[in-house]
Protein backbone atom coordinates (compact mmCIF):
# COMPACT_ATOMS: atom_id res chain seq x y z
CA UNK A 1 0.00 0.00 0.00
CA UNK A 2 1.13 3.51 -0.70
CA UNK A 3 1.19 6.50 1.62
CA UNK A 4 -1.82 7.95 -0.19
CA UNK A 5 -3.80 4.78 0.54
CA UNK A 6 -2.98 5.04 4.24
CA UNK A 7 -3.96 8.72 4.26
CA UNK A 8 -7.23 7.88 2.49
CA UNK A 9 -8.08 5.26 5.10
CA UNK A 10 -7.13 7.65 7.91
CA UNK A 11 -9.28 10.48 6.54
CA UNK A 12 -12.26 8.16 6.13
CA UNK A 13 -11.87 6.93 9.72
CA UNK A 14 -11.70 10.54 10.95
CA UNK A 15 -14.88 11.20 8.96
CA UNK A 16 -16.65 8.32 10.68
CA UNK A 17 -15.49 9.69 14.04
CA UNK A 18 -16.89 13.15 13.21
CA UNK A 19 -20.16 11.59 12.02
CA UNK A 20 -20.64 9.68 15.28
CA UNK A 21 -19.70 12.76 17.30
CA UNK A 22 -22.06 14.97 15.27
CA UNK A 23 -24.99 12.59 15.64
CA UNK A 24 -24.35 12.23 19.37
CA UNK A 25 -24.21 15.99 19.91
CA UNK A 26 -27.32 16.46 17.76
CA UNK A 27 -29.27 13.97 19.90
CA UNK A 28 -28.06 15.60 23.12
CA UNK A 29 -28.91 19.08 21.82
CA UNK A 30 -32.38 18.02 20.77
CA UNK A 31 -33.04 16.30 24.09
CA UNK A 32 -31.85 19.41 25.97
CA UNK A 33 -34.08 21.57 23.79
CA UNK A 34 -37.09 19.34 24.40
CA UNK A 35 -36.25 19.26 28.11
CA UNK A 36 -36.17 23.06 28.19
CA UNK A 37 -39.73 23.18 26.88
CA UNK A 38 -41.03 21.40 29.98
CA UNK A 39 -41.86 23.65 32.92
CA UNK A 40 -39.25 23.55 35.66
CA UNK A 41 -38.67 25.13 39.05
CA UNK A 42 -34.92 25.36 38.47
CA UNK A 43 -33.43 28.68 37.32
CA UNK A 44 -32.08 28.79 33.78
CA UNK A 45 -29.09 31.14 34.07
CA UNK A 46 -26.41 29.25 32.14
CA UNK A 47 -26.98 31.01 28.85
CA UNK A 48 -30.03 31.78 26.87
CA UNK A 49 -31.00 33.80 23.92
CA UNK A 50 -31.06 33.44 20.19
CA UNK A 51 -27.28 33.71 19.67
CA UNK A 52 -26.55 30.98 22.21
CA UNK A 53 -29.15 28.67 20.65
CA UNK A 54 -27.81 29.24 17.12
CA UNK A 55 -24.23 28.50 18.16
CA UNK A 56 -25.34 25.40 20.03
CA UNK A 57 -27.28 24.11 17.02
CA UNK A 58 -24.46 24.86 14.55
CA UNK A 59 -21.96 22.61 16.36
CA UNK A 60 -23.40 19.25 15.23
CA UNK A 61 -23.95 20.65 11.74
CA UNK A 62 -20.26 21.56 11.55
CA UNK A 63 -19.25 18.05 12.67
CA UNK A 64 -21.56 16.44 10.11
CA UNK A 65 -20.23 18.70 7.34
CA UNK A 66 -16.66 17.70 8.24
CA UNK A 67 -17.69 14.05 8.24
CA UNK A 68 -19.25 14.38 4.79
CA UNK A 69 -16.16 15.99 3.31
CA UNK A 70 -13.76 13.52 4.91
CA UNK A 71 -15.72 10.40 3.94
CA UNK A 72 -17.32 11.29 0.61
CA UNK A 73 -14.79 13.79 -0.76
CA UNK A 74 -11.55 12.21 0.38
CA UNK A 75 -9.74 12.85 -2.91
CA UNK A 76 -10.65 16.54 -2.70
CA UNK A 77 -9.26 16.67 0.87
CA UNK A 78 -6.03 15.01 -0.23
CA UNK A 79 -5.69 17.51 -3.07
CA UNK A 80 -6.19 20.39 -0.59
CA UNK A 81 -3.41 18.94 1.56
CA UNK A 82 -1.09 18.78 -1.46
CA UNK A 83 -0.66 15.00 -1.49
CA UNK A 84 0.46 13.91 -4.99
CA UNK A 85 -1.58 11.28 -6.82
CA UNK A 86 -0.18 7.79 -7.23
CA UNK A 87 1.12 6.90 -10.65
Amino acid sequence: MTNRDYLTIGLKLMGVYFAVLGITILVVSLSNFLGSLAPSDLPNDYGSGLTYELIRLMQPIAYLACAFHLVRRTEWCLTLMGIPEDR
